[in-house]
């Protein structure tokens, strides 16, 4: 290729035009952590928990008590989904959204010391420990 130029006819920039243009809306869900929330615009944001970024949320007012309580927590939302040209998803019109339950309050690395008990290692340090399981 180097450094050669070549002229391109208008049909040819138009198509390229197209091909770099976003996606189409499309149907889906994204799974996250939602914050900040701006009541009067009635927008909040979500940290994608799959890539990490950060989308934009658009929410009706019927939906506005329940983004409020549920910021903060992990939540599905679903809905009307646009995308960037790397398909990434940048914003949801939200249709409906729902908190994940936690199963269980996190366990602190104290709660579990010495719950194998103190013969575990059958008298040895853990590094010959693992030694003798590896034969």
């Amino acid at each position: 290729m180097g450094d050669t130029l070549a002229p391109i006819d208008e049909q040819l920039a138009l198509h390229a035009h197209e091909d770099i243009q976003s996606p189409a809306p499309s149907l889906g869900s994204v799974c996250g952590q939602l914050y900040p929330y701006n009541g009067h615009q009635r927008t909040a944001a979500l940290r994608d928990r799959r890539t990490g970024k950060v989308v934009a949320l658009h929410f009706p007012a019927a939906l506005a008590a329940t983004v409020r309580q549920a910021l903060g927590k992990e939540v599905e939302t679903w809905g009307r989904l646009t995308r960037n040209v790397h398909d990434q998803v940048e914003s949801i019109s939200v249709e409906g959204l729902a908190v994940f339950e936690t199963s269980a309050p996190g366990i602190a690395l104290d709660d579990v010391i010495g719950v194998l008990g103190p013969d575990w290692t059958e008298g040895v340090d853990s590094a010959e420990w693992i030694g003798r399981q590896r034969g």
